[in-house]
């Protein structure tokens, strides 16, 4: 069966909602389920600190042949938090398949902020009866540790109705909530609380539980707090305390690649980091990866080579493939094979797992990639929706919410497979909803395509805008930011809105520069960056819907004490 079309896919997403409307009240939220995948180890702990080493692992080995043996070794590492052991030992595991097959294999290591979060470091209380309410931390959002005892108090309050002093009550579609965050905090407010059931997909209420995280991915200028039933809190009086801070952890990208020098690769990656047991998200992307490189392995190498790629900190930003695809280069890269929850039973309108059918599938496909794809997927035998990656991503805020993000928004063509599920993310992501057959079939059609990607030339997106993004430190210490949007002849493009810079420490993100519109048709920017050590700069451009980034790193050797101040707004009158 196929399907086309945006208008169908809406129909699809309507489907599942009216089919899912029963098992909607039997899974009410309750914040106080939230992932423990989110409490990770303390920095100052002995887990925290201590050097890694495979003796301290599990045996973990496919326990049977094909990509569901790849996936029961994945899911007996357990919870694969990033930084913890479990996500370690996994790394290894996949590294050893890899490098059996005779991969050249490594591990890359590298260092990306966490939001540690504990029971002792957030709370929200009704400050009339002291009740304490179920709440968790927005991640990455701003702490009260400067504030009055650490904590805020004040009237929780709809936007239309802010003052001076106000906690703003967020609920429903939230897209861009870091920007009115940023206008509420300049209006008065002193914090957030969202409703547990907002959604960033503007589908509010999607009966899947437990879909808090969700509504996370916030480095805001306010603190908050996600609530359950956070509208009965309008016009009561609260405290709230969130002490959650961010801190440098270790993450583990784990790389194959076909020995010898290639002219082009081509990428085919899953993330290994999980919440739980993480069976569909993502051990099933990783596990059909190591499936295709043992289909692979005998291949005769031509012009085109293979990478393998088990990324870490996909669940926090994105950060593994990231890090890869700075240090590698989009350059290099022939096209992206993406692989993020590839194969599940359908739990939407099944309770039982052993007569459930295999969930439909959603390809999200660059046009340079759509004809192969429907040769090689249009024969599996699941129902399947075809659709263009600037679809997929209209819908997500305007980029991908998956690794294939930084690649395909550096004109890498790409095809993103991906299951809709009710689970994931949940303690009910595990085996029982796998289905082994569905995912050999889809581990030998994924084969015979990279085989033809891999042996024909794959153009890069036509007449798409190009950014050139380049920076360096002036005498002063700060750092000047210099970026040029180009098409063709056309070498004075306009973004809208301006592009961007966000400058992330080792530590976490720190500032957020917009860029500002020169004489010569560039933007231009300055940063003071305060700490020593790593920076990654983060540049992007929306050009005619087109979604540009370029990450680059730099050493800061020598910071600057302070940044310069801002300029004293003159009173009313003064001239």
């Amino acid at each position: 069966m196929f399907w086309k079309g945006k208008g169908l896919l809406a129909g699809f997403c309507v489907f599942l909602l009216a089919f899912s409307a029963s098992a909607k009240k039997k899974d009410k939220y309750e914040v106080s389920k939230m992932p423990k995948a989110l409490y990770l180890n303390e920095p100052e702990s002995k887990e925290a600190s201590r050097e890694f080493s495979p003796a301290e692992c599990p045996e973990l080995k496919p326990g049977e042949d094909g990509a569901f043996g790849y996936l029961s070794m994945i899911t007996s590492a357990g919870s694969r938090r990033s930084g913890s052991l479990e996500m370690r030992c996994a790394a290894e595991a996949v590294r050893r398949v890899l490098a059996g097959f005779g991969y050249r294999t490594e591990i890359v290591n590298y260092r990306f902020p966490y939001y540690f979060i504990s029971d002792q470091t957030f709370s929200i209380k009704d400050r009339r009866t002291g009740r304490e309410i179920p709440a968790f931390p927005l991640m990455y959002s701003a702490n009260t540790e400067s504030a009055p005892e650490q904590k805020v108090s004040g009237r929780v309050v709809r936007p239309s109705g802010l003052k001076n002093g106000d906690l703003v009550y967020v609920s429903g579609n939230i897209k861009d909530l870091a920007r009115k965050a940023e206008k509420w905090q300049k209006a008065g407010a002193v914090g957030l609380v969202m409703d547990s059931k907002s959604f960033p997909y503007n589908m509010t209420g999607l009966p899947v539980p437990h879909m808090i995280h969700s509504t996370s991915w916030h480095y805001g200028a306010l603190p908050g707090l996600v609530v359950e039933d956070a509208g009965k809190l309008v016009g009561k009086e609260v405290e709230l305390r969130n002490l959650a801070r961010i801190y440098a952890g270790r993450g583990y990208d784990v790389i194959g690649i076909t020995p010898g020098e290639f002219e082009n690769y081509i990428l085919i990656g899953g993330h290994l980091d999980s919440w739980y047991m993480g069976a569909l998200d993502d051990g099933t992307g990783v596990a059909l990866m190591l499936r295709l490189a043992e289909l692979l392995k005998d291949e005769k190498p031509g012009r085109t080579g293979l990478i393998f790629a088990a990324f870490d900190g996909e669940e926090l930003g994105l950060f593994g493939s990231r890090v890869f695809c700075e240090r590698f280069g989009p350059e290099k890269i022939k096209a992206m094979l993406n692989l993020d929850m590839v194969s599940v039973k359908n739990n939407f309108f099944y309770k039982d797992p052993a007569r459930a059918k295999v969930m439909p599938k959603v390809f999200s496909v660059s046009p340079e990639l759509m004809p192969l794809a429907k040769e090689f997927y249009g024969s599996l035998d699941c129902a399947k929706l075809w659709w263009s990656l600037e679809g997929f991503a209209g819908i997500s805020g305007g980029r991908l919410p998956t690794d294939l993000e930084w690649f395909w928004s550096a004109g890498v063509p790409g095809i993103f497979v991906y299951t809709p599920d009710r689970y994931y993310h949940t303690e009910l992501d595990n085996m029982r909803w796998m289905d082994a057959g569905d995912l050999e079939e889809l581990a030998r059609a994924s084969a015979s395509l990279v085989r033809r990607m891999a042996a024909v030339d794959i153009p890069r997106p036509p007449d798409r805008p190009q950014m050139e993004f380049e920076f360096h430190r002036q005498d002063d210490g700060a750092v000047v930011f210099e970026l040029h949007l180009s098409r063709g002849d056309n070498v004075n493009l306009h973004a809208r809105p301006g592009p961007v810079v966000l400058c992330c420490y080792e530590q976490g993100f720190e500032k957020k520069v917009e860029l500002k519109r020169g004489q010569g048709g560039g933007y231009r920017g300055v940063f003071y960056p305060l700490y020593q050590g790593e920076y990654e700069f983060v540049a992007s451009a929306v050009v005619d819907k087109v979604s540009l980034k370029i990450v680059k790193s730099m050493v800061i050797a020598d910071p600057v004490k302070e940044g310069p101040k801002e300029p004293e707004k003159k009173k009313g009158g003064e001239k």
